[in-house]
């Protein structure tokens, strides 16, 4: 018996040294779209508007990103040419909180969320593009002993950029797309 706690003793400490020392891939975090060679359209931005926005994001804060985006080379901003798209981009974010009161715990769960909607439009075609994210960040108390659920700012956006990213990925396939068909 006492052979094979040693041996138990032995072998978690041995699991443990292992898993301590290995080594866990970090997340791997892609640019907003892959460089392109040559623009894939002329844009235009018609609007940048909420239409509910808890979160309190500013439009000049999702015309900064499709700035940011736009430096990948895929498309080009505020060029008018005859085949120029026009482009309107309209977000919305939402905040929810609920919470659960026990006699000796209580539990809460804040839900935010954004959706970013890319409208591209030209003479003969309309395109749509939708990108949605969400973060949700739940906590317990015992006997009222713990921390509330805390949104940042940077929580706020990058709630935002994950939606715009998707929406504007989105945008490129396509176009992407489009111009090797033709």
């Amino acid at each position: 018996m006492k052979l094979f706690k040693r041996s138990f003793f032995i072998s978690g400490v041995a699991t443990l040294f292992f898993y301590g020392c290995a080594s866990i891939p970090a997340p791997n975090i892609l640019p907003t779209a892959s460089k392109c060679f040559d623009p894939l359209a002329d844009l235009r931005i018609v609007s940048i508007a909420p239409l509910q926005n808890d979160l309190d994001i500013r439009p000049e804060f999702i015309r900064s990103l499709f700035d940011k985006a736009s430096a990948e080379g895929c498309f080009t901003i505020d060029k008018t040419t005859n085949d120029s798209y026009n482009a309107q981009i309209a977000y919305e974010t939402s905040f929810q909180a609920e919470g659960e009161q026990k006699i000796a715990t209580s539990s809460y769960q804040t839900i935010i969320g954004a959706q970013v909607k890319i409208s591209i439009k030209n003479a003969s075609t309309t395109k749509t593009f939708n990108g949605k994210s969400s973060l949700q960040i739940k906590t317990k108390k015992i006997l009222d002993i713990g921390s509330d659920a805390q949104i940042n700012q940077a929580d706020k956006n990058q709630v935002v950029i994950e939606a715009f990213k998707a929406a504007y990925d989105s945008a490129v396939q396509n176009f992407d797309q489009s111009n090797k068909i033709k």
